[in-house]
């Protein structure tokens, strides 16, 4: 059990690492690469093409968007 315990540490951390993502922000007037685990209230994302949306929030200005969901 202490095997596995070790694994599933491991494969939470590497899950981690692997959501972490940079997302740009305009954040005091100026654009800046943050963490999606770094944003704060009131940051305005800037989102290009094929970015996922990593927050809720309101959307400001748009051109084109399109949503899609797939239920299975």
């Amino acid at each position: 059990s202490g095997n596995n315990y070790q694994k599933d540490l491991q494969f939470r951390k590497l899950n981690e690492r692997k959501n972490d993502k940079a997302v740009k922000v305009m954040r005091g007037g100026d654009e800046i690469e943050v963490s999606v685990y770094d944003l704060l209230v009131g940051d305005v994302v800037k989102l290009d093409t094929g970015d996922g949306v990593p927050a809720d929030g309101l959307l400001i200005s748009c051109h084109g968007a399109y949503c899609f969901a797939l239920y299975g």
